[in-house]
């Protein structure tokens, strides 16, 4: 499945269909845009070189409180570079069942 680690993925788009099929392409100003900058100077340097192989992290792929849809866990299987825009080619796990939006928003801080 994936590797023990104490970092994972968070995927957050506002496109309701986003995580409907795979791959998608997916904003790149959008990448680390809420990322602590602590965490951040493990995961990425100052001109913009990823440090960490994001495809052995699990991820939680989410949807902006879009009444209906559920957060998945899975693993991003690899991304390509374009331009303005990333292609995230994913899996969800089947061990994982569905997150309701709502539950994710009560274990918010």
């Amino acid at each position: 499945m994936f590797e023990h680690t104490k970092f994972y993925n968070f995927i957050c788009s506002a496109d309701e269909n986003q995580w409907e099929k795979s791959p998608s392409t997916f904003p790149k100003y959008r990448l680390f845009e809420y990322t602590r900058d602590s965490v951040l100077s493990d995961v990425i340097t100052e001109d913009g070189t990823i440090l960490t192989d994001i495809s052995k992290k699990p991820t939680l792929f989410v949807n902006e409180d879009i009444v209906g849809k559920v957060a998945r866990v899975g693993q991003i299987k690899s991304t390509v570079d374009h331009a303005s825009d990333i292609v995230i080619d994913f899996e969800f796990y089947d061990d994982f069942l569905p997150i309701p939006n709502y539950e994710l928003s009560d274990l918010m801080f």
